[in-house]
């Protein structure tokens, strides 16, 4: 598993920000996750909105796990500008993470079967829409009025794969900040 870590893989960008001190009464935790790409265009409206506010009320530290990928394309919406767009794998840097851990996208897709998963979570959702999953039910209007609308909201086996993959950034995150918290007392 080739993954990066502030600690030992880019020393460099490890430097950039420093997490808060162990005498700090409060601090707020800010967990970005997923695919972070071209950054460049919301960077201004994240430090504005976002880091700005939060740290005016109190001191605050990033903490980021990216996956990367070398390029991105939309399935579900192949018009809205995300064709084969080609991604900077260092694009996390600009939000200066405090801790962060960035993983190929491509092995983790493997090492949790997220193809495999995907396909049976689509054709779950085809056949049971609207039952809940439970067997049994006799509410045919109701599942064919739900499948409906699994199939016209266009979602994809792609579709079904990146909210696996954004639970799986998440909860890496914030695993992120637990280790912090452990290590900081």
């Amino acid at each position: 598993k080739h993954s990066m870590h502030a600690s030992h893989r880019w020393p460099d960008i490890a430097k950039s920000r420093s997490c808060l001190a162990r005498n700090q009464s409060m601090a707020i935790a800010v967990c970005f996750y997923g695919l972070i790409r071209n950054i460049e265009h919301t960077l201004t409206s994240l430090q504005t909105n976002l880091l700005s506010p939060l740290r005016a009320v109190a001191p605050s530290d990033v903490f980021l796990h990216s996956l990367v990928t070398t390029s991105v394309s939309s399935t579900r919406f192949p018009t809205a500008g995300e064709a084969n767009v080609a991604l900077n794998r260092l694009d996390f840097v600009a939000l200066q993470p405090c801790r962060f851990e960035v993983e190929d996208q491509d092995e983790v897709d493997a090492s949790l079967n997220i193809s495999e998963r995907s396909r049976a979570s689509l054709q779950m959702s085809s056949l049971n829409a609207g039952d809940g999953g439970s067997i049994g039910s006799n509410s045919s209007r109701a599942m064919s009025a739900a499948r409906t609308k699994v199939i016209l909201s266009r979602y994809t086996v792609d579709s079904y794969a990146n909210v696996m993959r954004a639970k799986y950034s998440m909860w890496r995150s914030a695993r992120l900040v637990l280790v912090h918290e452990a290590k900081m007392g």
